[in-house]
Order: structure tokens, then C-alpha cells, then sequence
């Protein structure tokens, strides 16, 4: 009730804002929002305060859980800004807009801050190699495919919630691919 109350109130506010449009749309999302992100906290909240307690004691598991956080946190950054596009036409638009989803960034991409960016983007999940690599009962060849495994499909989940969740922007399978090369080069460095 709070959350819905706030969207109300918010929107309402948008009626003396030069420019901003009150919609009973965004009070729906919002509040479809607030229940996910209720549903979340109930589900995980306690894991989550644990995980960060265990951390911040130190000792056994704190290093296992300060990676787990690393790797949660990443992964909600990656998702942000959380904005779906819900009117039929901003779909078929997103589905035919040719960077939707490509191979390779076009030429007007390239240049030193793509190559940041590509640096940055396999260094975000070094700590999930790191987190199979704290595994000692497996061998080592075993725990370099699961780290590669690993990368692999979490890059994947976040490629395919970019284009089927409809975000706007656009990833390539190139940008894929280096995300998940992230993973093996944490294990290898740890």
C-alpha cells in the first residue's frame, strides 16, 4: 500500500512539472515493481543479510561470500535500469531496430573507450572464476570448464534479458564473449 501510495503521489506530482505526463501505466508498473521487489526480499533477504554478515565477520566463508555478493551485485547492475518497454508498437520497434542484437559493435563504437569498456566488462566477473577456483575437491581441468561453463551462461542470461526484456541499448555477442571470458581468467588468477 505504501509503494502504491508513493507511485499515486508521484505521479500526481508530474501534473505541475512542465513536460512530465502523469500515467496510470507507470502506476501500474511501478507497483508490479514493488511487488517483485517484495517477493525478492521475502524469498532472499535473509540469505542476503547473511551472506554480508558473513562478510563483514571475516573468518570461514568470508571471502565464498564476499565473491557471492560481488557476483549478485554485478548481475543487478547489469539488469539496470530495469525499464520494459510495454506498448505494442515500442516491441515491434525494439525487435526491428537492426541493433538489437548483432555480432559485432559497428565502427562508430570502436575506439579507446569500447576498449575500456571491454576490459571492464571481463574484469566484473573475475570473482565468479575466483568463487569455483575456493572449491578444493575438484580437479583442477574440471573447475576451468566449469568457470568457463559458468561465464558463459551468465553472459548469456544477461544478452538475452537485454534483447527479449526489451532494455534499450544493445549488446553484441562479441561484448558477450569477452563478459564471459571474465570467469576462466578469474579462476586461472586465483
Amino acid at each position: 500500500l505504501l509503494c502504491l501510495s508513493l507511485s499515486f503521489c508521484v505521479e500526481f506530482a508530474q501534473t505541475f512539472v512542465g513536460g512530465r505526463v502523469p500515467s496510470m501505466g507507470d502506476v501500474i508498473a511501478q507497483s508490479v515493481g514493488a511487488i517483485i521487489g517484495l517477493a525478492a526480499w521475502v524469498l532472499l533477504g535473509r540469505r542476503l543479510t547473511r551472506m554480508i554478515a558473513i562478510s563483514a565477520a571475516g573468518g570461514d566463508g568470508a571471502l565464498r561470500a564476499a565473491l557471492l555478493l560481488m557476483v549478485f551485485g554485478y548481475v543487478g547492475y547489469a539488469l539496470f535500469p530495469f525499464g520494459i518497454i510495454l506498448p505494442g508498437r515500442g516491441v515491434l520497434a525494439h525487435f526491428n531496430h537492426p541493433g538489437t542484437f548483432s555480432l559485432w559493435p559497428d565502427d562508430s563504437a570502436m575506439g579507446l573507450r569500447f576498449i575500456l569498456l571491454s576490459l571492464v566488462k571481463s574484469l566484473v566477473l573475475m570473482p565468479l572464476g575466483a568463487l569455483v577456483a575456493l572449491n578444493p575437491h575438484r580437479p583442477a581441468k574440471d573447475g576451468l570448464v566449469q568457470a568457463i561453463a559458468l561465464g558463459l551462461l551468465l553472459s548469456a542470461f544477461l544478452m538475452m534479458c537485454r534483447v527479449f526484456f526489451l532494455w534499450s541499448g544493445t549488446d553484441t555477442v562479441f561484448s558477450g564473449l569477452l563478459r564471459a571470458a571474465g570467469a576462466p581468467m578469474g579462476y586461472l588468477v586465483w
